[in-house]
């Protein structure tokens, strides 16, 4: 289990991301791209992992990653603050972050 709190400071502690708000959710964005949404409130995160990573997420455990509250958008898993370690969370956070970054970022980290 984890904070939103401590979600936020795993997100923001990924290279050169800032955070933004929309419609009282904190987004996620690196160079402009959202990879990752904190729901104000409900105890859990959306990230964009990318379609191979979202099909094996989605088959691991189903406590932490589920479809997204608006169904399946190709790449994004819904995860339960509550259920997700941080050691689990702070690896799909880097692949989201992975996703979203240039070719050339990606391959520096």
């Amino acid at each position: 289990m984890i904070s939103a709190e401590q979600a936020g400071a795993i997100l923001l502690g990924l290279p050169q991301v800032e955070a933004g708000t929309s419609v009282g959710n904190t987004e996620y964005r690196l160079k402009r791209k959202l990879f990752a949404t904190l729901w104000a409130g409900m105890g859990c995160a959306n990230l964009r992992v990318g379609k191979d990573e979202q099909v094996m997420l989605l088959a691991t455990d189903s406590r932490v990653y589920t479809p997204p509250v608006t169904g399946i958008k190709t790449g994004w898993v819904r995860v339960s603050l509550q259920a997700v370690s941080e050691e689990s969370f702070r690896e799909a956070a880097w692949k989201a972050w992975r996703n979203a970054a240039p070719a050339r970022m990606a391959l520096e980290y």
